[in-house]
């Protein structure tokens, strides 16, 4: 993949399922794209800390912190651009945004409501929409030639795309409705005071305890301005998701092959208009094994029975693997490039490691 258009993008999405290699992977290409030259931005939306383990740190903050100096004396050497990681904190980014568009006026009722903490605690995927609000954060801040998303493992990775939508269809609930209007207009308090929105919230109030009916009246004005807001802002991030200047690729590993996980990655891609940049498939055997049993037999003649089983069991498995590999490519044709890259020798957790294995890219 060296020279690829990888380089010319804006965004790269590291999609998979777990125990591939993924987040290893997204760094390792977000350090090769550090050192073409770029100002590379790393974010990884997985709660697991396995993007700072790969860099070899202890953490990694909400914020971009700047690794140059950690690389260039690990490395010893000197990078053309700059590599910045960060982990996402849906707090940090919710209270970000909502400081953002209204100020501590918008924030302090928000974050003080029992409604705001019922939302918070029960809305499903909020973490996968807040992760759509802190990459609007990051390419809108002009700090960065390209970002390098690492998304949380899953089957289906390309969910997070409909957070928009949902969030749409959330505020537009029945309850919600009655609340969403502009809050300059009187229409607010003849629909507190409507006998439907009575009935609603009382039935949510008994549901959720006391002060529900409260926290509606003190979050209209803003509950209004953040739905738009945050809909507005997510739905330009997903335009550049879906323009030809992101891409996504999908990591698996003979494992994965073997179960079929890639088919409905590329079905998943194919209906969000998702450019797809490559199949990698990570961990691969076929060096460990790269002649057949019999060969291996013909050529070492006097080696240990015990030695010939172990190859023969090892040669199974790159067969199997070299079986889907090729229905990979079958189902890829030629519109997606699809390559591998060999079982390395340790886990990797350092920049050294990290640097091998972006030589592959």
């Amino acid at each position: 993949m060296k020279h690829s258009m990888l380089w010319q993008k804006k965004l790269l999405i590291l999609c998979g399922t777990g125990g591939v290699g993924k987040t290893t992977t997204s760094a390792a290409l977000a350090l090769r794209a550090a050192l073409e030259g770029k100002r590379v931005g790393l974010i990884t939306i997985d709660p697991a800390k396995r993007l700072a383990n790969s860099l070899g740190l202890k953490k990694l903050s909400s914020e971009p912190q700047n690794l140059n100096h950690y690389i260039e004396k690990t490395l010893n050497k000197k990078i053309k651009g700059s590599l910045s990681a960060l982990m996402l904190d849906s707090k940090d980014t919710l209270h970000k945004f909502l400081f953002t568009i209204g100020g501590k006026e918008t924030l302090v009722p928000f974050t003080n409501s029992n409604l705001f903490q019922i939302i918070s605690d029960n809305f499903s995927g909020s973490h996968d929409y807040l992760a759509m609000e802190k990459l609007y954060e990051l390419h809108h801040s002009n700090d960065f030639d390209l970002i390098v998303l690492d998304t949380p493992p899953a089957r289906h990775t390309l969910d997070f795309l409909d957070a928009p939508d949902k969030i749409a269809r959330f505020f537009d609930d029945r309850i919600f409705s009655w609340f969403l209007t502009d809050a300059r207009s009187n229409k607010i308090i003849e629909k507190i005071r409507a006998k439907g929105a009575k009935t609603a919230l009382s039935v949510l109030e008994k549901l959720t305890g006391s002060g529900v009916l409260h926290d509606f009246v003190l979050l209209a004005p803003h509950i209004y301005k953040v739905k738009n807001s945050f809909v507005e802002r997510q739905r330009k991030i997903q335009t550049l998701i879906r323009s030809d200047k992101a891409g996504a690729l999908f990591v698996s590993s003979p494992t994965d092959l073997a179960r079929g996980e890639a088919e409905p990655f590329l079905k998943d891609a194919e209906k969000q208009g998702i450019t797809i940049l490559a199949l990698l498939v990570n961990r691969s055997l076929r060096k460990l094994a790269p002649i057949t049993y019999a060969q291996m037999r013909k050529q070492a003649p006097d080696a240990a029975p015990e030695l010939l089983e172990n190859y023969q069991n090892l040669r199974f498995l790159v067969e199997e693997e070299e079986k889907n590999t090729k229905l990979l490519e079958k189902l890829a044709g030629t519109k997606y490039q699809t390559f591998s890259i060999a079982e390395w020798k340790e886990d990797i957790h350092d920049i050294h490691g990290l640097y091998a294995l972006a030589q592959n890219f």
